[in-house]
């Protein structure tokens, strides 16, 4: 289906209406009622339609990756029109999001939130604590602002090929894309575990040598906390306000290495 001029209005509404989608989370059918909601907006009727379908059955379960979720629900709004004007159709809208909602959601998870965000919140902070006041702009230029072309971009692919979109993210390779992005982090933690090492063996001498042992004793610790139901993100914010605490006056500034 070609695209007219309109369209990019049309479906930047719906790539920032989008952003709404996970506060329709609930245990029940997950984003089931972000997703009617969203086509709800922007399904058009031909003329000849008297009657309207219907849209209960895209209330029931459905959940996919919220960045890749406007590619998948545009295409299920050009097979639904489709189908309104009598054209025949590959399947079914409701059959389509159904097929494609589990593999879209573990791509877009492994690239997005196992990928890419640690990656640039890793490279943020790596900038932080070398004391270059611009790191924020890291995470708006390499996350928040992709994230939201991805959403775009997404929609009106989405709605152009119809089902085949989903031939579009296979050629992209996106599972690889999150795998060199997952080995680009372990490069930044390398280079900023060896920076802080050093600094700490500057200013402590030997007792650099119990950091490694310290980290031996940490780890089957952290496992048996993890299997008695502690909260890994409860852990996450334990470990970030240690380093709020306690690494500022262990670790000088950059400016002062060497002083």
């Amino acid at each position: 289906m070609r695209l007219l001029p309109e369209d990019l209005g049309r479906w930047l509404r719906f790539s920032a209406a989008s952003l709404l989608l996970p506060l329709s989370w609930n245990y029940k059918t997950f984003q089931g009622l972000g997703c009617l909601w969203l086509l709800r907006g922007q399904l058009r009727y031909p003329a000849a339609v008297q009657q309207k379908e219907p849209l209960q059955s895209f209330a029931g379960y459905f959940n996919t990756n919220v960045f890749l979720a406007p590619a998948v629900l545009a295409a299920a709004v050009r097979l639904y029109e489709e189908r309104l004007s009598g054209q025949s159709t590959l399947m079914a809208p409701e059959a389509f999001l159904r097929a494609v909602m589990a593999p879209v959601a573990a791509v877009g998870d492994a690239l997005f939130w196992g990928g890419l965000r640690p990656l640039v919140f890793c490279a943020a902070l790596l900038l932080a604590w070398l004391g270059w006041p611009g790191w924020p702009l890291v995470v708006l230029a390499g996350f928040i602002l992709p994230t939201l072309l991805v959403r775009l971009l997404g929609s009106l692919q989405g709605y152009g090929r119809g089902h085949q979109v989903v031939m579009l993210l296979q050629h992209l390779r996106l599972a690889d894309l999150a795998i060199r992005c997952k080995q680009a982090t372990l490069v930044l933690l390398g280079a900023g575990c060896a920076l802080l090492l050093h600094q700490l063996e500057l200013a402590n001498g030997l007792l650099i040598w119990l950091v490694p042992l310290l980290f031996a004793a940490l780890i089957p610790l952290l496992a048996l906390v993890l299997r008695r139901g502690i909260s890994l993100v409860l852990l996450w914010w334990l470990a970030l306000l240690l380093l709020i605490l306690f690494l500022p006056e262990a670790v000088p500034p950059l400016s002062q290495w060497g002083n």
